[in-house]
């Protein structure tokens, strides 16, 4: 089996271009890898094998050949996994296999080294494959979580700046007789016009700084304890999740509400809060507040 004849084999322009650097225009894979890529060829004819890594290269007659020494796998653009030659226990050469859900199984080592091509391959055929919904919907969990924390955490930041600001302003006034009694009446009455416009401003900045840190915390407990809807937009439509549980939806399914408070949280900038309507996290991900 010539396995370059495949339509799902191909070489990456990395590897082209690095093999045409160094005067090579041909190549084969390593025994261990080549062995594990022929059990699947034509078993996943809708995989595409992508070689992206090389060790070496030699000489045959009067051309170069270049040694391909890793494999990525591809479905529909989204790369699955990847596959490559290494040292196996007892110094023998094998192959390690490797994905997001693989390393998430294991806690050391971050994929499966072994001799044995069947295991290999078992381990990719039971590993490798599209991102599944729940999956997706696990990874926006931890994106909005931590955005949402962030942000809370910015806030927070901003608010103590701002309180300390305004504590500034009514230290000066409250170390005088008066006391912090009369400050608004110098404010309002004593005050140069300029001193009070700040003083106002800087008045308004803190509550409103107050409130929305309040919003997010309450957005933050929320998201945090399954009381809001978690939006994902998608090429066709939405998955939302809700007290668990996950729904696909239209534009023609999708409730009102939740639609107009979509549309008004397409409005902000990322991680951005409006107030009663929710969290944007970025352009396809959402925290939509049920309340109000």
């Amino acid at each position: 089996m010539n396995l370059f004849e495949l339509n799902n084999v191909r070489i990456s322009k990395d590897i082209q271009e690095m093999a045409k650097s160094r005067g090579a225009t041909v190549f084969s894979f390593s025994p261990e890898v080549e062995d594990v890529l022929k059990a699947l060829v034509t078993v996943k004819p809708l995989w595409t094998f992508e070689a992206a890594g090389w060790s070496n290269t030699y000489d045959i007659g009067n051309t170069k050949g270049m040694r391909l020494t890793e494999v990525k796998v591809y479905q529909d653009g989204e790369e699955l996994g990847k596959f490559y030659r290494t040292r196996a226990r007892g110094g023998e050469q094998g192959i390690f296999v490797t994905n997001k859900r693989i390393r998430e199984k294991r806690e050391r080592g971050g994929g499966l080294s072994t001799k044995d091509t069947k295991k290999a391959v078992a381990e990719i055929k039971k590993n490798f494959g599209a991102t599944t919904v729940a999956e997706r919907v696990e990874e926006a969990k931890r994106l909005a979580r931590d955005s949402l924390y962030s942000a809370l955490r910015e806030k927070n930041q901003y608010a103590y700046r701002a309180n300390r600001t305004m504590q500034e302003h009514l230290i000066k006034f409250v170390e005088s007789a008066e006391g912090q009694r009369l400050f608004w009446e110098y404010v309002g009455n004593k005050a140069p016009q300029t001193e009070a416009n700040t003083i106002h401003r800087d008045r308004g900045l803190q509550v409103r700084l107050d409130k929305e840190h309040k919003e997010l915390d309450v957005m933050h407990d929320a998201f945090t304890n399954s009381k809001s809807m978690l939006v994902l937009r998608t090429n066709g439509g939405y998955i939302t999740l809700l007290n668990e549980e996950i729904k696909t939806e239209t534009d023609s399914t999708l409730p009102e509400d939740i639609r107009m408070k979509l549309g008004m949280l397409k409005l902000v900038q990322n991680e951005e809060a409006v107030s009663t309507v929710g969290f944007r996290v970025d352009d396809s991900t959402f925290v939509i507040s049920m309340g109000g």
